[in-house]
């Protein structure tokens, strides 16, 4: 996490703009998503920061998913 944090600012001057979380759908993964989100939004106020939708079945794993539920998902991050 350190290493993210610390890239962020030339990360953003390159020209990054949105990081896109990619947690499990579980207690954990919830968790974890906040907790980074609020990082993020701490060290680059200016990134966007966004999950997966839930296009994909809670407790799924990623490697899994077909190309359509991937893009479903991505269409519906938040």
């Amino acid at each position: 996490m350190e290493k993210l944090l610390s890239s962020l600012a030339s990360r953003s001057q390159s020209g990054l703009k949105e990081v896109i979380l990619a947690f499990p759908a579980n207690p954990e993964g919830d968790a974890t998503t906040v907790r980074i989100r609020e990082d993020l939004t701490v060290h680059a106020p200016e990134v966007q920061v966004t999950a997966l939708g839930r296009g994909l079945s809670t407790g799924s794993e990623l490697e899994y998913a077909d190309p359509e539920t991937i893009k479903s998902a991505l269409d519906s991050r938040r």
